[in-house]
């Protein structure tokens, strides 16, 4: 048996643990992890950053050990301080990718496991005999050859996982190549780390992604001019309250779901998920109209809310909420084919908003930095040109200017145009190995997470994880997400493997 890895972030990390912990996985197969950075385990997100810039996920969430939920905070306790209470607290993203680095070292010097050092460009479809198959379903056994970039093949595998992290960045104005403009603002202390504090600076979008730029400035720079915020519509999302003891627990268990598909011929739809959800929240005393008209736009007044004080329905929500989260892919992969779109397009970024909750502490120091006039926030931002050596912004019909600004308007789920920042993407799409889910990123099976090619059909033992099938594995913004779906798909692989 030959797999193979591509990509060893926090993924491909969950994936390797996996895979060489199980007793099927025996002593004579072989294991390549295709991955050209210097920090191995950690991938993109984890890479040596500055302090400011932190992982939204409690400690608790983050352990790579499935016998040891706590292995991460331990991993804290060993490491940075060992009289500090981490239990919520959001720690700097460099500290968890230290934790990865530690983690990976003992399966890496596994005999079984090779590590290239290059990335991987293109990808074939071999039959049993070893020849390329251009155009055919339903293979018997398929194999798969991967070329990296110094021109390499590297075959035959019979299985692959493609653990390639995140889509690119979203480009909304067109200004990837424009001078001045910050497009891939990560790592900060790299790439923000020249700026003028005589500028006028810009962030273009205010999530997480604009959270952890606000705390770099801060620290590093005082400006002149207030950095400004541009957006399009409210600023942030909702703020992490204090946890309550009392569980909430929900009702749509695995149990559940097995009698509304019976009931429904292997569907649920979408309004019997609904009616359930509001018999939860009124049995924990829940009100979704209340959780909506004070949390959910994400205004300054709503965060001024939340910041200053405890609010026990949000408390409740949000404990709920976490509760439910492991179910919401399972759920999304059973609705009718109309709900699943009226799901993605009405609901999606509402249950997105409640779910990107955001630190009280930065979102205090927003707040702060906004009372003392060196923060600002423009919304109602609809166009961007770059004259001269400034950058001009419209916002409700006023103009604004910067010197510089950054991107922070997350990924770029659409496959058409997520493409051409990704050559390994590119080729797979061009020769019709991957295709574009209907409402975004990359067509995959479910629960298995398998390619669905336009050439081949479905890829056996071809796996992806991650925020590139986010219609799929719903809503994958955690790593905890990633490791129970890479235990998933390596169990998948090794129970059906057939020599």
């Amino acid at each position: 048996m030959r797999v193979a890895i591509i990509g060893l972030g926090a993924s491909g990390t969950a994936i390797t643990t996996e895979l060489l912990n199980d007793e099927q996985f025996g002593e004579n197969n072989r294991l390549d992890i295709f991955e050209p950075r210097e920090r191995l385990g950690a991938g993109l997100p984890y890479e040596p950053e500055d302090e400011r810039v932190l992982i939204n996920t409690s400690p608790g969430a983050l352990s790579m050990d499935k016998r040891n939920k706590q292995a991460f905070t331990d991993w804290l306790n060993t490491h940075i301080s060992s009289d500090k209470d981490f239990s919520h607290w959001f720690a700097p993203r460099d500290y968890y990718g230290r934790y990865l680095n530690d983690h990976i070292q003992p399966y890496l010097a596994d005999e079984r496991v090779h590590v290239i050092k290059q990335r991987v460009k293109d990808m074939q479809i071999l039959n049993q005999d070893g020849e390329v198959v251009y155009n055919q379903s339903h293979l018997n056994h398929p194999y798969y050859a991967l070329q990296t970039t110094d021109n390499t093949w590297h075959q035959p595998y019979d299985a692959v996982f493609l653990a390639i992290g995140h889509p690119p960045y979203r480009d909304p104005y067109h200004l990837r190549e424009v001078e001045n403009y910050i497009h891939h603002p990560a790592p900060l202390k790299e790439n923000l780390a020249h700026l003028n504090a005589e500028e006028a600076i810009g962030i273009i979008g205010s999530g997480l992604t604009g959270l952890d730029i606000i705390r770099y400035l801060n620290h590093h720079y005082t400006f002149e001019q207030p950095v400004t915020f541009y957006i399009r519509t409210e600023p942030f999302t909702t703020v992490i309250q204090p946890e309550l003891e009392e569980e909430k627990p929900h009702s749509l268990t695995r149990e559940w779901q097995a009698e509304q598909l019976e009931t429904y011929g292997g569907i649920i739809p979408l309004q019997i998920i609904f009616e359930q959800i509001k018999a939860d929240f009124k049995a924990h005393d829940i009100t979704y109209d209340y959780i909506l008209e004070n949390c959910g736009s994400g205004s300054i007044e709503q965060i001024r809310h939340q910041v200053n004080e405890a609010d026990p329905q949000m408390q409740a929500f949000q404990k709920y909420i976490s509760g439910l989260y492991p179910e919401m892919s399972a759920l999304i992969n059973v609705l009718p084919t109309s709900d699943r779109q009226e799901f993605f397009t009405h609901y999606s970024k509402q249950i997105i908003h409640f779910l990107n909750i955001m630190p009280k502490e930065t979102l205090e120091l927003v707040i702060h930095l906004l009372d003392q006039g060196q923060l600002r926030i423009v919304s109602g931002l609809t166009d961007i040109e770059k004259t001269d050596q400034q950058f001009t912004l419209t916002a409700n019909n006023d103009t604004y200017t910067a010197d510089v600004l950054i991107n922070a308007t997350g990924f770029e789920n659409r496959l058409s145009v997520a493409k051409e920042q990704d050559d390994f993407i590119k080729t797979l799409y061009e020769k019709g190995i991957i295709m574009a889910d209907e409402v975004g990123g990359i067509k995959v099976t479910w629960p298995y997470t398998q390619l669905i090619s336009s050439r081949y059909g479905q890829l056996d033992h071809v796996y992806t994880l991650g925020t590139w099938i986010l219609a799929t594995q719903f809503p994958n913004n955690a790593v905890s997400s990633n490791v129970r779906q890479a235990r998933r798909i390596v169990h998948h692989f090794l129970d059906t493997y057939e020599e």
